[in-house]
């Protein structure tokens, strides 16, 4: 029984867990789609258009778009490469596949846990004879 109760508390411990990921993939994948929305958007932006640049999460600067349409990319430690909108907007692309087969993967891990727990409940519960 003791054993029952460990288990029943490390699966509640673990569907917190599984929860918060999948939430946390739920905002990346919904900020994912927005980024490719606004790519969508830059084929209509010409040199010397007056754009508002995100600098931190609702903080803007006002800029002037330059020519080309390349993005900078942050590729870690501080480099950044020059793509194009269609390079940045497959790399987007691939990261919501990504993102939405975690997504999977965690909703399954979440049903099988809350399956166990079921178990687990239906053994603790008193047996009618």
């Amino acid at each position: 029984e003791k054993e029952r109760m460990l288990e029943a508390e490390t699966l509640n411990v673990q569907l917190e867990g599984i929860e918060r990921r999948l939430q946390s993939l739920a905002r990346s994948r919904v900020q994912a789609r927005e980024l490719l929305t606004t790519l969508d958007t830059l084929p209509t932006v010409v040199e010397g258009d007056e754009i508002l640049v995100p600098i931190a999460t609702g903080l803007f600067v006002r800029a002037k778009a330059g020519p080309g349409g390349s993005l900078f990319v942050n590729v870690g430690d501080g480099v950044t490469v020059e793509k194009s909108v269609t390079d940045v907007r497959a790399m987007v692309s691939a990261q919501i596949e990504q993102i939405m087969a975690q997504e999977e993967e965690g909703q399954r891990r979440f049903e099988s846990a809350v399956a166990r727990m079921g178990e687990l409940q239906q053994a603790f519960e008193p047996k009618i004879e």
